[in-house]
């Protein structure tokens, strides 16, 4: 039953950030800022290691696909 909650969790949140991924790749430009997109981007590997460290796979998931979608967004903030 709980895990139904974190599987739910992570659609939400990986839905979240399609939208604003396809809008950087579409327009190349990336409408939230640097300092946010790092500070993301380390926490989701700090999360990724800890999730594999505890083996909760529906929590390694949703941080692996947040650190990749967020990893585009940083990528096109540089790309000009």
């Amino acid at each position: 039953m709980w895990e139904l909650f974190g599987i739910l969790g992570m659609i939400f949140v990986v839905l979240a950030w399609i939208p604003q991924t396809m809008r950087t790749i579409g327009t190349k430009r990336v409408g939230i800022e640097k300092k946010f997109l790092w500070l993301y981007l380390f926490g989701c590997l700090f999360l990724v290691l800890y999730s594999l460290y505890i083996s909760d796979y529906v929590f390694l998931g949703l941080n692996s696909i947040s650190f990749i979608l967020n990893g585009i967004n940083l990528y096109y903030s540089y790309r000009r």
